[in-house]
């Protein structure tokens, strides 16, 4: 039986997923952090209270998501997400959580965007975010520390946007 619950991050569950990526998250993640960088470090500087949760599968940390503000009034937030080889499990969780409760605070607060930037290899990210309701916004060239090309996807509030994510949380 497939369990999967969502609860607020902690440091030592982002830590743990961080040190058991999917090889395709650890890429996106290895080009944008310095070299040597610590599962708890890394894990620190992405546990906010209220913007960043962890989903389990049956009680073992399995994806880490979240969001931060990229303006300072914070009609602006850049979603992230990453997590280990059995995250993908638990992604309908994950949006229904979103679509449900996540969403709908960041819309009471006024957000006007939300953006998200993928390594432009990780095709399993970009599927999952169109799926979501997120447009293809542009190619970010050199955004990794060794040249390698991002695509930054963005979602606006509006009837299309969750229409889309409605349909994938069926």
């Amino acid at each position: 039986m497939v369990d999967v619950r969502i609860g607020p991050a902690t440091i030592r569950d982002v830590s743990y997923i961080l040190a058991n990526l999917d090889p395709a998250d650890a890429e996106e993640i290895g080009c944008q952090v310095p070299e040597g960088a610590m599962p708890g470090e890394l894990a620190a500087g992405c546990v906010r209270f209220g913007s960043s949760f962890v989903a389990y599968l049956n009680g073992v940390p399995a994806m880490a998501f979240g969001s931060s503000p990229l303006t300072a009034v914070g009609n602006v937030r850049s979603a992230w997400a990453f997590g280990t080889r059995r995250s993908r499990v638990c992604m309908r969780s994950v949006m229904r959580f979103c679509r449900d409760e996540f969403v709908p605070s960041f819309l009471s607060f006024g957000v006007t965007r939300v953006e998200a930037r993928s390594i432009s290899t990780h095709a399993v990210a970009h599927r999952w975010l169109e799926a979501v309701g997120a447009e293809r916004e542009a190619t970010i060239a050199a955004y990794g520390k060794n040249g390698e090309d991002f695509v930054l996807y963005v979602w606006r509030p509006g009837p299309q946007a969750a229409a889309r994510l409605a349909n994938y949380c069926r």
